[in-house]
């Protein structure tokens, strides 16, 4: 046999055991049975079902970690605006002159920022007079009333006045006591014509938050007047009425 033969039959064996191999493996495997291909399904489902599942619940616990963050971030956020921002208080009301019938008032007052950064944008509306009860409340400030920044732990004058002269019946219920003692009964109340000084005070902080404060002072009569450990003269005390003197 030539060696022209021998290549032409090595490829012929090589696929006739090919083809018995295959015979081999068709004889020896068995197609799989309904069951056995319903419970591969089932299982199939099964996990794609947790697979969902799992994803729901990583989704959930993802959104929740999120609004918790969120929520941490804005409450330290707040927190920081709190313990940081201006606070503006109305403090030191004195006349400039002692009180004298048929004469104008005049007074001065501080605006001081007890907080931590600027009041920026300061706007005041002050006004003094004699009423029969408490004073209206100022709930608008004239556009015009700006007198500018107040850093922290500053304070700002303010000087207010009344050109109505002081009548003599005014003069002598301003001056009249606030208090009265009934037997064992001791009582301080605020009746009658009082001289007021009441007033808005609007600003903005350096976090861009507003700031505001009402106020509300009456003169008290020369029995109830004090002097303060900085020499300053107490004539004036805050109205008794609620939310009169109040901070936002």
């Amino acid at each position: 046999m030539s060696h022209q033969q021998k290549s032409d039959d090595n490829p012929a064996k090589g696929f006739a055991a090919l083809a018995k191999a295959i015979r081999e493996h068709a004889a020896t495997t068995k197609p799989e049975s309904k069951q056995e291909l319903d419970q591969r399904d089932r299982k199939h489902l099964w996990i794609q079902r947790w697979g969902v599942a799992f994803a729901a619940i990583y989704a959930g616990l993802t959104l929740w970690l999120l609004l918790v963050t969120k929520d941490a971030v804005s409450l330290t956020r707040e927190q920081v605006h709190i313990g940081q921002r201006a606070y503006l208080v109305v403090r030191h009301a004195r006349l400039r002159e002692p009180l004298a019938e048929g004469q104008p008032q005049r007074v001065t007052f501080d605006i001081q920022n007890t907080g931590q950064t600027p009041a920026v944008g300061v706007k005041v509306a002050g006004y003094m007079d004699v009423f029969d009860g408490f004073p209206p409340r100022v709930l608008q400030l004239p556009a015009t009333d700006q007198t500018g920044d107040i850093g922290a732990g500053q304070s700002l004058s303010i000087w207010q006045s009344r050109i109505n002269p002081l009548t003599k019946a005014d003069f002598e219920a301003v001056n009249r006591d606030m208090f009265s003692l009934e037997g064992n009964r001791f009582t301080m109340e605020v009746k009658g014509r009082r001289l007021m000084l009441y007033g808005l005070v609007t600003y903005k902080d350096v976090f861009g938050g507003d700031g505001e404060t009402e106020f509300c002072l009456v003169y008290m009569p020369p029995s109830m007047q004090t002097t303060g450990d900085d020499g300053i003269a107490r004539v004036f005390g805050e109205c008794t009425a609620p939310g009169r003197n109040r901070l936002k």
